[in-house]
């Protein structure tokens, strides 16, 4: 597939529900392939575990997944813990397609309000959340553990009020359906 613009090709946000070994095998390259810090096998793997209240989405061009992100429910808060675009597809808007998916989804699921870490390092993440309503909301000293020949980073946590955002006009006494609807007519 030849890579384009999001706007410009047919994908679909769809949400990721059983965690078989060829999904979580998928995802771990897209996670290598991402992130210079990657998370491990079993870090994805548990984002799928019964116990978690996480809710996974992955990006599609056709069959071919993306991208995909991950985000965890607790009562009304919800937690973005990962986004990872698989390196071909950077900066083509598919980032972008998944958060809104993730905030959509938390809305649905009466989260009021989004948290998320990011390195401070990641300026392309940084700019992405705030242009959707993310606030700074404070510094993780050292959080990131060091790797190779980098040291350990601090991490910007964020927040978005989701009642405020635009995600809150979604009509939570509708079909789910209507979830449906609008991740899929997401520019």
């Amino acid at each position: 597939m030849r890579v384009t613009d999001a706007r410009l090709t047919q994908v679909c946000v769809k949400t990721l529900r059983q965690g078989t070994r060829e999904l979580i095998d998928r995802l771990y390259a897209i996670e290598v392939s991402a992130h210079a810090h990657p998370w491990t096998w079993d870090n994805i793997h548990s984002c799928f575990e019964e116990n978690y209240s996480c809710l996974n989405t992955g990006v599609f061009a056709g069959k071919t997944l993306m991208g995909y992100a991950a985000v965890s429910i607790v009562y009304d808060e919800a937690e973005l813990w990962t986004i990872g675009v698989a390196r071909a597809y950077q900066g083509h808007g598919y980032g972008r397609l998944l958060l809104e998916g993730s905030l959509a989804l938390a809305t649905l699921c009466q989260a009021k309000r989004c948290f998320l870490e990011v390195r401070e390092s990641n300026r392309v993440a940084i700019a992405l959340y705030e242009s959707h309503g993310f606030k700074r909301a404070g510094v993780r000293k050292n959080y990131y553990e060091p790797y190779g020949d980098h040291p350990a980073e601090n991490a910007l946590t964020m927040s978005l009020d989701l009642e405020s955002s635009r995600y809150a006009h979604l009509n939570l006494e509708g079909e789910v359906s209507e979830l449906a609807r609008y991740l899929r007519a997401l520019p």
